[in-house]
C-alpha cells in the first residue's frame, strides 16, 4: 500500500497512458474484431482519403508529385487541398521511419495520446478519485474512439493541446513564482505548431503569454509578437499550400457591413447571424437529444462545459481560491470557439472542430474545477445518452473494418499500374479528378463516386475533387490528365464518347484517362 502512496503521480501518470491503446483494443473488440483489422480504406469519411495520400506522397517522395484540390484548384506552390500541412507531419515523420500503410495512422494516434495523456497525469497531479473519474469519462465519450481507429489528425491536435494543457495545471500548482521559463517556453511552441494547425488555436496563447507578463516585463512585447509571428507563418503556408476549396470556408458578411454599413450596421448585421445560426444550433442539440444527431451532441456537450467553467470561474472569484486564470481560459476559449460556429463556420463542419474544446475539457475539468463529483456524475449521463443508446449513425460512429473494398482497390491498383506512372516532377499528369457526385446515365439519378477506389492510385498521385458542372463545362480545358468516375456516369460517359480511354473499372468506377480526348489533339 505504502508503494501505492509513494509513487501516486507515477502510477496514475501510466494508468492514463494507457488508455488508448486499451480503449482501441475493447472498442474492436466489442465490435466482433481486432485493432488489426481496423482499415481506413472502409471509411465513409473523404478527408481520411485526402490525408492518407498526401502522407503516402510525402512518405516516398518527399512532395506530392501531382496536386490536391477542388476542382482544379491549388496553392501558389504544391498543394494540400484545405489543410495545412503541419497537421500531416507526425505522420510523416512516422512513416519516414516505420514505414506507411492503412494502420499507420492508427498507430500515431494511440502513440501521441497516450504520451499527452501521461504528461497530463503526470503534471496535474491527480489523485486516484480524480483518475477514476477522468478514466470513467475518457471511456464513456465515445468520439475518442473513433478518432484514435482513423486517419483524422484530430487526435494528433488534442494529444498536443492536452499537454499545453498540462502545463496550464502544472505550472498554476507549482506557482508564477518558483517556476522556470521551461514550461513558458514550451506552451509557446506548442501552440506555434497548433497554431500553423488550427488558427483558432491561437487562443489559448494567452495562457504562456498571461504567465510570461507575471514573470517578466519583456513579457509585454514577446507575447504579442509570438501571436504575430504564428499568424504570420500561418497565412503564408495556407497561401502557399492550400487549394481553396469549392465555396469560401468562412462566412463573413458580418465582417463586410462593419466596412459597408458603418459600426452600427456592423452590429446589428452581427446580432442577426448570432441569432439566425443560433436557432440553427438550438435546434440541431435539440435533434441530437431526440434522433443522435451527432453535430448537435457536439454542441450539446461543449455548450454544458462552457456552463461548468462559468460556474467554477465565479465559485473560484467570489472565494478569491487559486485556478481563476484555468477557469476563465477554459470559459473564454470554449465560449470564442462557439461564437466563431455562429458568426463564421458552417455548423456541421464546425461541430468537428469542437471534438478537440471537449476532449480536452474532459481532463481539464476533472483536475481543477470544484464540484467535479457532481459534474463528473451529470457529464457521464449525458455521455451514455448522446454516445451509447443515441449513437447509432454508421456514418459518425462505425469503426472502418477491412471489406471487399480491400480486395477491389488491391485489383484495380495492379490493373491501372503500367499506365499511371509518374513524370518525375510536379504535374497536373500526376493529378486524378474525382467528380464528387454524377448522374447515372439509365436511372437518372444522382450517385456519389465510390472515392475509397481511389486508394488505388500509386503513391505520389494528386487528387482534385471536382463537381460534375465543372468537368462538363471545362472539357478540353481540363488539367488533370485521369478522372475518376462512377461505372455508369454520365461525365464518364461522355468523357468516353469524345474518346478518353478507360485504363482500369470494377462495377463501382471507372479511371479514365482523358489526355486521348479528341478535343485534346
Amino acid at each position: 500500500m505504502k508503494f501505492f502512496v509513494k509513487h501516486k503521480r507515477m502510477i496514475i501518470a501510466v494508468i492514463l497512458g494507457c488508455l488508448p491503446l486499451l480503449y482501441a483494443i475493447l472498442r474492436t473488440f466489442f465490435d466482433g474484431h481486432t485493432l488489426h483489422s481496423v482499415w481506413i480504406g472502409a471509411s465513409e469519411w473523404n478527408d481520411e482519403l485526402f490525408y492518407y495520400k498526401q502522407v503516402d506522397a510525402m512518405v516516398k517522395y518527399g512532395i506530392p508529385q501531382g496536386y490536391f484540390g477542388f476542382n482544379e484548384s491549388h496553392g501558389l506552390y504544391l498543394t494540400f487541398a484545405a489543410w495545412s500541412p503541419v497537421l500531416l507531419m507526425p505522420w510523416a515523420i512516422f512513416g519516414k521511419i516505420f514505414g506507411w500503410s492503412m494502420i499507420s495512422p492508427v498507430i500515431v494516434n494511440i502513440i501521441m495520446l497516450s504520451i499527452a495523456m501521461f504528461i497530463f497525469g503526470f503534471y496535474s497531479k491527480f489523485d486516484y478519485k480524480k483518475a477514476a473519474m477522468a478514466v470513467a469519462l475518457f471511456f464513456l465519450f465515445v468520439p475518442f474512439s473513433r478518432y484514435i481507429l482513423s486517419g483524422m489528425p484530430e487526435i494528433i491536435v488534442i494529444s498536443l493541446l492536452l499537454i499545453v494543457m498540462g502545463f496550464m495545471v502544472g505550472y498554476d500548482e507549482d506557482g508564477a513564482d518558483r517556476d522556470k521559463y521551461g514550461k513558458i517556453i514550451a506552451m509557446f511552441i506548442l501552440l506555434f505548431i497548433l497554431t500553423l494547425m488550427r488558427p483558432y488555436l491561437i487562443m489559448f496563447m494567452m495562457v504562456p503569454a498571461f504567465y510570461l507578463v507575471r514573470k517578466t516585463k519583456h513579457g509585454y512585447w514577446i507575447s504579442p509578437l509570438a501571436v504575430i509571428i504564428s499568424l504570420f507563418v500561418y497565412l503564408i503556408i495556407n497561401k502557399a499550400f492550400g487549394a481553396p476549396y469549392f465555396t469560401p470556408l468562412y462566412r463573413t458578411d458580418w465582417l463586410k457591413a462593419f466596412l459597408n454599413d458603418g459600426f452600427m450596421g456592423g452590429v446589428l448585421e452581427t446580432l442577426r447571424t448570432i441569432k439566425q445560426y443560433g436557432y440553427n444550433v438550438f435546434y440541431n442539440m435539440i435533434d441530437g437529444v431526440v434522433n443522435g444527431l451527432c453535430p448537435g451532441a457536439y454542441f450539446i456537450t461543449h455548450c454544458m462545459f462552457i456552463g461548468i467553467f462559468l460556474v467554477d470561474f465565479i465559485v473560484k472569484l467570489v472565494k478569491k481560491e487559486k485556478g481563476r486564470f484555468i477557469s476563465f481560459t477554459m470559459l473564454f476559449t470554449n465560449t470564442g470557439m462557439f461564437f466563431a460556429i455562429l458568426l463564421m463556420y458552417k455548423l456541421f463542419e464546425g461541430s468537428k472542430h469542437l471534438l478537440t474544446f471537449i476532449a480536452v475539457d474532459i481532463f481539464v475539468m476533472v483536475a481543477v474545477v470544484s464540484f467535479r463529483e457532481l459534474f463528473s456524475v451529470i457529464l457521464a449521463v449525458s455521455f451514455v445518452w448522446l454516445y451509447m443508446i443515441k449513437a447509432v449513425s454508421d456514418y459518425d460512429y462505425a469503426v472502418p473494418y477491412r471489406d471487399e473494398t480491400h480486395e477491389e482497390i488491391a485489383a484495380l491498383s495492379k490493373e491501372i499500374a503500367p499506365d499511371m506512372v509518374l513524370t518525375g516532377e510536379v504535374s497536373w499528369d500526376n493529378t486524378i479528378a474525382l467528380v464528387f457526385y454524377d448522374t447515372d446515365k439509365y436511372t437518372g439519378e444522382a450517385v456519389m463516386t465510390a472515392w475509397q477506389q481511389l486508394y488505388a492510385t500509386p503513391a505520389g498521385y494528386g487528387i482534385s475533387f471536382c463537381t460534375d458542372e465543372y468537368l462538363l463545362d471545362n472539357l478540353g480545358d481540363l488539367k488533370c490528365k485521369y478522372m475518376i468516375t462512377p461505372a455508369d456516369g454520365v461525365v464518364g460517359d461522355t468523357v468516353i464518347n469524345k474518346g478518353g480511354t478507360v485504363i482500369g473499372e470494377n462495377d463501382k468506377v471507372k479511371i479514365i484517362d482523358i489526355s486521348t480526348m479528341a478535343i485534346y489533339e
